[in-house]
C-alpha cells in the first residue's frame, strides 16, 4: 500500500488500513532528533531544511545520517555542490564515516540511488539539474520527481534548500508545498542552533534547540541560557516582533505577513500559530478568509 494513495470513494475512517510504515519509523537512536520528525522518520516521507550559509545544514544532515547508520539503516548524502572528496573530508572531521556519499546533481539519476538506501539527503534542491527549460516548470518537475521517488521506493528524502536573508526559499516555492515537512535552522549565538518545524504531516510543528560546537551538534548536551548571546535575538524572534508591531486596521492576515516579512505562507502560518499559543493574537475565520487580531484590543 502506498502512503497518501488517492481515492475518490468515501470510507469510514476507522475502516481505512494504516500502512505499517506509520508504526515502524526509522529511529536515529537520539530521542531529541526523532521528535523533530514526529517520533522517527517515516519511510517515503520528504522534508526540506533551510538556513543561512554556514549555519550547519550539512553538519546536521551528516550527523543524522551517521546516527541512522549506527542503527543499521543505509543513509546516503548526495551533493550537487561539492566533490565526493570534499564531502569525505567533512565526514572524517565530523566522524560520520559510515554515510554513503556521492557527487551528483542530475534529477534523472537520483532514483537509481534512492532505491538502494533508506534515507537520502539531497544537497541542494537549487543545484539539481533537469532537461526542462522553463524555470518555473523545472522547479515543479524536480519537486514532483523527488516526492514520487520517495513514495515509490519508501525512501525518506531530505532536501537542503538555499534561503534568502528574509527567510524565503531561493527559486520557486513549489517544493515546500509538495513535501511532508519543512524545517528551518537558525543560529542563536556561536554555540546554539534552533530547528523550527513549520509544517509536518506526520508529526507536530515546534521548535528544538541544540548545542553546536567545533565537532558539530551535541544532541545530548543541555543548552544553558548563558550559551545564547544577548542582542537582537533570533530570526524567529525578530519576525514575531515584526508581526506584533503591525497596526490595525488593516487586519493581520497571511498575505500581509508574507509581504511585509518577505516569507512564504507556511512560515507566516507558523509564526501566527506561535502568537496565538502565547495568547497575543486571536484568530477569526478559516483558510484564506482568516484574520488575526491582538488579544489586548479584544479585551
Amino acid at each position: 500500500m502506498k502512503i497518501e494513495h488517492k481515492t475518490t470513494s468515501l470510507n469510514r475512517a476507522g475502516d481505512v488500513e494504516i500502512p505499517q510504515e506509520f508504526f515502524n519509523r526509522l529511529k536515529t537512536g537520539i530521542a531529541q532528533v526523532d521528535r523533530i520528525f514526529g517520533e522517527g522518520i517515516l519511510p517515503g516521507m520528504t522534508f526540506t531544511i533551510s538556513a543561512d550559509p554556514g549555519c550547519g545544514k550539512t553538519t546536521l544532515m551528516l550527523q543524522i545520517c551517521q546516527a541512522l547508520a549506527n542503527q543499521g539503516y543505509t543513509a546516503a548524502y548526495l551533493s550537487g555542490e561539492e566533490s565526493q572528496v570534499m564531502v569525505a573530508y567533512t565526514c572524517r572531521r565530523l566522524k560520520t564515516v559510515d554515510v554513503l556519499i556521492a557527487s551528483n546533481n542530475d534529477i534523472n539519476t537520483i532514483e537509481e540511488i534512492a532505491e538502494q538506501v533508506d534515507v537520502l539527503i539531497v544537497d541542494s534542491f537549487q543545484s539539481l539539474h533537469c532537461d526542462v527549460d522553463a524555470k518555473t516548470a523545472a522547479e515543479q518537475y524536480k519537486a514532483d520527481a523527488l516526492v514520487t521517488i520517495a513514495k515509490n521506493h519508501k525512501t525518506a528524502i531530505g532536501i537542503i534548500m538555499h534561503s534568502t536573508k528574509g527567510g524565503t526559499y531561493k527559486g520557486g516555492s513549489g517544493i515546500v508545498h509538495a513535501v511532508d515537512c519543512n524545517m528551518r535552522l537558525s543560529a542563536e549565538g556561536d554555540n546554539v542552533r534552533v530547528i523550527e518545524v513549520d509544517k509536518n504531516r506526520y508529526g507536530s510543528a515546534g521548535s528544538f534547540t541544540f548545542f553546536f560546537g567545533s565537532m558539530g551538534y551535541d544532541f545530548e548536551k543541555a543548552v544553558e541560557v548563558a550559551d545564547v548571546k544577548q542582542g537582537k535575538g533570533s530570526q524567529k524572534d525578530q519576525q514575531l516582533q515584526a508581526i506584533m508591531q503591525m497596526t490595525e486596521p488593516p487586519c493581520i492576515n497571511v498575505e500581509r505577513v508574507c509581504k511585509q516579512l518577505h516569507i512564504d505562507e507556511f512560515r507566516a502560518n507558523y509564526l501566527l500559530r506561535q502568537l496565538v499559543s502565547e495568547d497575543k493574537l486571536q484568530k477569526f475565520g478559516r483558510a484564506e478568509n482568516a484574520v488575526w487580531k491582538f488579544v489586548e484590543v479584544i479585551a
